[in-house]
C-alpha cells in the first residue's frame, strides 16, 4: 500500500488555504496548532487523518478520511461563524455531487 496521507493533506491545504473567510478576514488553515500565531480567534485545523486499506489485486486504494476542525474562540462564540466557514469548505471541495475539487498531487 502506498502511504496517501502527506499528499492528501496538502491537497486539502492547498484547496482550502487562503479561499476560507469570514467578517472580511482570510481564515488561517494548519495541520498544527503550533504553526498558527495565537492572534486568530477562528482558524482551520486538519487534525485526524485515518485510511482504510481496499484490497484488490490491481491496485493499492484506500479510503480516507480527513478530520476537519473549525475553530471559533472568544467571549462570546456563535455555532453561526462555525458553520459559515463549515459551508463555505463543503462548496469548495464538492462544487457538484459527482466529484471533489482536491488538487491532484504527485
Amino acid at each position: 500500500m502506498i502511504d496517501v496521507k502527506l499528499p492528501l493533506r496538502t491537497a486539502y491545504y492547498s484547496l482550502l488555504n487562503g479561499h476560507l473567510v469570514y467578517g472580511g478576514n482570510i481564515i488561517p488553515v494548519s495541520d498544527s496548532v503550533e504553526k498558527l500565531a495565537d492572534t486568530s480567534d477562528i482558524y482551520v485545523l486538519l487534525t485526524q487523518q485515518y485510511g482504510t486499506p481496499i484490497l484488490t489485486q490491481q491496485s493499492w486504494n484506500s479510503e480516507e478520511t480527513m478530520l476537519i476542525d473549525i475553530i471559533s474562540r472568544g467571549t462570546r462564540v456563535s455555532k453561526n461563524v462555525t458553520d459559515n466557514i463549515a459551508s463555505q469548505i463543503f462548496t469548495l471541495l464538492f462544487p457538484n455531487p459527482q466529484t471533489n475539487a482536491l488538487p491532484a498531487q504527485a
